[in-house]
């Protein structure tokens, strides 16, 4: 197979069979993996399993625990150090909340650790990401829909959290859904929906030391489009980034700028319609040599698709797709790809009857060459 062919679905688990959505998944140690999500009762949990190196996912969870006595909706988890993880994540009153737990190396033992409400105001759509040392930034939606913020706390080994060390307001006209990545040590970008410009990204400046830098240092609008649902961002190439939105017709699109080192954004370098239909709820990761693979929802069908692309080293996107496979033709809701190892990766998400799910399929990827930041992926010392 070419890189970036898709091959079979290898295997699958249903890891909760009452509500599992807006799911996340993270390597615990070697064949053990995590997912946070909304499960029963709109709470949060996080559950356990393996995957081996061929594909085969575990015939049952290893363990599973009700974080948030309430509600737990859109988590995102990230490692901090050895068996101590953070999720970010809207809790009670879409109070901006995070949690750090503990899971063993084994995953048969999953420990709350320490939870603190950081803004006690309507916030949505959180990431979190590592800056520096205990140093983390969270970009969310606060006030509903109305501003776009970026706030930096501490987070210990221990995982022990403390309140907010600085933030910085990047629109407050409007916005959906955010991501936050790093360009490099301190240059962040932070993509979101703006409710009246589009979809867009915008770089900042924090320190070690987790001040932010006043002003925001660019802004670019990728497409005019606002009807979009859970875009998504990676590093293609060093400095080419990818952003993968809807578009005209609300159907799929990518699109590609430069952010430099100091964090300027160029113009979108190419745009490619990899899906001619609505689709929406994007997750982009880089798997090398510039093919990226993007999973979202065909809101039409409701079917769960991947495909890649490839894109060069001057941002410039091939006019056609790489391959493509819908790997549940019933319901996709609220998913996210994962490498697993090789040409081994998953993909976590909300299946049929809205229930936890992850499946496991294979992509030809290239050998391992220089790293890339990917979206959303944070660890700290």
């Amino acid at each position: 197979m070419a890189y970036g062919d898709i091959g079979a679905l290898i295997d699958v688990l249903e890891f909760d069979q009452v509500q599992g959505v807006d799911c996340w998944g993270i390597q615990v140690n070697d064949a053990v993996y995590a997912v946070a999500n909304q499960g029963p009762g709109s709470n949060l949990y996080v559950t356990t399993f393996s995957i081996d190196a061929a594909g085969a996912i575990s015939d049952s969870r290893l363990a599973t625990l009700a974080l948030s006595p309430s509600w737990g909706v859109l988590p995102h988890i990230i490692k901090i150090a050895a068996n101590v993880f953070a999720i970010v994540y809207q809790g009670t009153n879409y109070y901006l909340t995070v949690e750090t737990v503990s899971i063993s190396d084994n995953g048969l033992t999953i420990a709350s650790l320490n939870e603190l409400v950081i803004v006690s105001l309507d916030c949505r759509a959180p990431k979190i990401i590592h800056v520096a040392g205990n140093v983390y930034a969270v970009s969310y939606l606060q006030t509903a829909v109305t501003t776009v913020k970026v706030s930096t706390i501490t987070i210990t080994p221990a995982g022990a959290i403390t309140g907010i060390i600085d933030t910085i307001i990047l629109t407050a006209a409007g916005a959906y859904f955010t991501n936050i990545l790093a360009v490099n040590d301190t240059i962040f970008a932070v993509q979101y929906l703006d409710t009246i410009s589009g979809v867009s990204v915008a770089t900042i400046e924090i320190s070690s030391g987790g001040l932010i830098t006043d002003a925001v240092i660019d802004t670019q609008i990728i497409d005019a489009q606002t009807q979009n649902s859970r875009t998504g961002m990676t590093e293609a190439l060093p400095g080419v980034f990818a952003v993968a939105h809807s578009g005209t017709g609300v159907d799929g699109f990518v699109s590609t700028v430069t952010i430099s080192a100091a964090g300027a954004i160029s113009g979108v370098l190419d745009t490619l319609e990899f899906w001619n239909a609505d689709v929406t709820q994007f997750h982009i990761i880089h798997i090398g040599l510039g093919i990226c693979a993007v999973t979202f929802k065909k809101d039409i069908l409701l079917d769960g698709n991947i495909t890649t692309i490839s894109i060069s080293a001057a941002g410039l996107i091939k006019d056609t797709i790489d391959d493509t496979l819908d790997f549940d033709t019933t319901l996709f809701l609220d998913g996210m790809l994962l490498r697993i190892t090789g040409d081994i990766y998953a993909v976590f998400y909300g299946g049929p009857g809205s229930d936890g799910y992850v499946r496991t399929l294979d992509i030809s990827t290239p050998p391992p060459g220089a790293p890339h930041h990917e979206m959303l992926m944070g660890m700290g010392p």
